[in-house]
């Protein structure tokens, strides 16, 4: 568990912020009050992507519903989330205080990984920054297991693992996740046809 800050926060009414982390993480928050009053609610919203200029689209296009409503009591506190989003942007409504960089971080749960263990340069601006994506994905998402998404299915399947495993060839040298995720496998091989090939 990694606490990561804001890169901005966005005041869009007296009780009311948007919140960008700049990137996705897989995780939660930790929001701290203190001087929340009993009986409050504050309604934090999660999303990987926005529905309108400072809005966070919480009601996913998988069906679920990253919003989670904590009832205050009197003084300080500390609200931590309760399973798992993977988010870029939060929205907090009927936050009793400012929200800064201090109050609120995201929680990532992030799998070791060593940031400097490969490089990548270009003088193309395109090409770098979808090299970066693609290192922060890996960084991002790799969990205890390649899955397929941690917000749809949470499943391991073997072309995906299979596409993780490339891709971690090019940033690490540690392949003991991707090993672990493929002899997975032996036991509990998913229902496409063709994809056990993959394993080979």
């Amino acid at each position: 568990e990694h606490l990561r800050s804001p890169v901005s926060i966005v005041q869009k009414a007296a009780d009311h912020y948007f919140i960008d982390f700049g990137r996705t993480w897989v995780g939660g928050i930790k929001y701290d009050v203190r001087a929340g009053k009993s009986g409050g609610t504050v309604d934090v919203r999660f999303g990987e992507v926005t529905s309108a200029e400072n809005t966070v689209r919480y009601q996913l296009s998988t069906g679920n519903t990253y919003q989670d409503i904590y009832t205050m009591r009197n003084g300080a506190q500390s609200f931590r989330t309760w399973g798992m989003r993977v988010f870029r942007y939060v929205e907090i409504v009927g936050a009793p205080e400012p929200v800064t960089a201090d109050s609120l971080k995201a929680l990532a749960l992030v799998y070791p990984f060593d940031a400097t263990a490969a490089t990548f340069t270009t003088s193309s601006s395109n090409l770098q920054s979808v090299w970066q994506l693609s290192k922060n994905t890996i960084e991002a998402l790799n969990g205890n297991l390649y899955v397929d998404s941690w917000t749809r299915e949470r499943a391991d399947y073997e072309a995906d693992a299979y596409l993780q495993l490339l891709s971690t060839f090019y940033l690490s040298d540690d392949l003991s996740l991707g090993r672990y995720s493929i002899d997975y496998f032996k036991t509990n091989r998913t229902w496409p046809t063709e994809w056990p090939l993959y394993v080979i």
